[in-house]
């Protein structure tokens, strides 16, 4: 899994903030190559299909400049939003609906938080529902209100500075706690079982040249937390499935989004 994180990285800190500007992207491909290299180096790339877990408010077009990107550098990769993430990875058998806070937006909207309520259905984390708000605007904000309402439990996440704030002003929903995001968890159980909900974002094989093998693009599995970079262990969580090979059905267990998010517009 590629975990990009909240840009703390400095070689990929600035492909996500400039991710709607084809040129600056372009700009920023030999770092965010060179930061896989290295990670490839000190033995935190493993070989497999790769999930890459990006900013939950992204749409279609923000994540396929993310992929596109990948793609550039020979990886093909899987999107999976930050909120689906965090609740595969913290939620136990119990929980049916979680509450995720990013604590940071990007591109940087001038400090804004989102919400997103998570709900786990036929085994899958589907996002049900999104606020976007200032923190000082949190209190009297219905729609962050009506998210955090609906909950388990809560899960933050964000750069750490930001983190302790959102906590301790996070009223706990009934029954529930308001839980910090562990990256180690995030990276062992954050991406979804292999298996038909791959097999819509991997392109296509390339055909077999004539008289020659076959070339396909590298595929890691690299995680980033907000400091450091760790190994990233399968996915393993609760009501997940064995991957059932690549089969494209109506059924496709895929990280789905319902309603409607301001992604790929600016936040005002």
């Amino acid at each position: 899994m590629i975990d990009l994180g909240y840009g703390e990285e400095p070689r990929i800190g600035g492909l996500l903030e400039h991710i709607d500007d084809a040129r600056e992207r372009a700009a920023q491909r030999g770092a965010l190559a060179a930061w896989l290299s290295a990670a490839q180096l000190d033995g935190t790339i493993r070989s497999g299909p790769v999930a890459v877990v990006h900013p939950t408010v992204w749409g279609g077009r923000r994540t396929a400049a993310l992929l596109g990107e990948l793609h550039a550098i020979g990886v093909e990769a899987h999107p999976v939003p930050r909120a689906a993430a965090l609740a595969r990875s913290h939620a136990d058998a119990t929980i049916v609906r979680c509450a995720v806070i990013e604590t940071r937006l990007l591109p940087d909207t001038g400090g804004h938080w989102s919400a997103h309520l998570v709900e786990r259905r036929a085994g899958e984390w589907t996002i049900a529902r999104s606020a976007v708000a200032m923190p000082e605007d949190v209190p009297a904000d219905e729609r962050w209100a009506a998210v955090l309402g609906a909950a388990d439990t809560v899960i933050v996440d964000g750069p750490d500075g930001t983190v302790q704030d959102a906590i301790r002003t996070t009223t706990a929903p009934s029954g529930g706690g308001v839980l910090r995001a562990d990256p180690v968890l995030v990276a062992r159980h954050g991406a979804p079982a292999v298996g038909d909900s791959l097999v819509a974002a991997i392109p296509p094989v390339p055909p077999l040249r004539a008289g020659g093998r076959r070339r396909t693009g590298l595929t890691v599995a690299v995680v980033l937390p907000a400091r450091r970079l760790r190994l990233a262990g399968g996915p393993c969580r609760a009501g997940g499935q064995r991957a059932r090979g690549a089969r494209r059905d109506s059924r496709r267990r895929a990280d789905r989004r319902a309603g409607h998010l301001a992604s790929d517009r600016p936040v005002r």
